[in-house]
């Protein structure tokens, strides 16, 4: 940060100090270095101060769009299901530009963002929902018990190359287990009928 320590009082000093820079910074006929001497700061210092503080300036001066939906997006909790990547690729801007910008400038941002989606469930590096390679599996498994009234769970999951039958019982339809436990119930009534 320019200036020394980050204490209130010392930001206020560094402003004050650089004020004078930032309003001739603003006139795209002087450069930093004739600003630094113009205002007896040292040019590291007028170009850090610019950067951390007056960052808009600098956009302006070279015509570089600034990201600012973007970065307003990442910081609104509309967006908050969204990671760095997937706001830039909603605004069309590149992902590792976005998110250098980011670290660099909106240190702050990301760290809110981030607790957030951590509260909130949302960013806590673990799959969520069924893969895909599963679905296929229980998909087979759900389509032999739909077309054998025969076989059992076990058996279906041991076809379908699932260990736990109680998976299936997870990943099946309500529809599916409402016939499994008509068929059931018809089963054991047949077979109180013929004792």
């Amino acid at each position: 940060m320019a200036g020394g320590s980050s204490t209130p009082n010392s930001r206020l000093k560094t402003v004050d100090r650089y004020r004078k820079a930032v309003k001739l910074y603003r006139s795209p006929r002087l450069s930093c270095s004739e600003i630094s001497r113009t205002c007896g700061v040292s040019l590291s210092g007028v170009k850090g101060h610019i950067r951390e503080y007056d960052r808009h300036l600098i956009l302006a001066q070279y015509n570089s769009p600034c990201d600012k939906e973007a970065i307003e997006a990442y910081d609104s909790m509309d967006y908050i299901e969204y990671n760095i990547s997937q706001i830039a690729r909603c605004f069309g801007l590149d992902d590792t530009n976005l998110s250098k910008q980011l670290r660099t400038h909106y240190p702050r941002v990301i760290k809110r963002h981030e607790k957030v989606r951590k509260r909130l469930g949302l960013s806590d590096n673990l799959p969520h929902g069924t893969r895909q390679f599963c679905k296929k599996r229980y998909a087979g498994a759900e389509r032999l018990l739909r077309g054998d009234r025969y076989i059992t769970f076990s058996e279906a999951a041991r076809s379908s190359d699932i260990s736990d039958w109680s998976s299936i019982c997870c990943f099946t339809t309500k529809s599916l287990w409402a016939s499994v436990l008509r068929f059931g119930k018809r089963r054991s009534n047949n077979s109180a009928k013929a004792k």
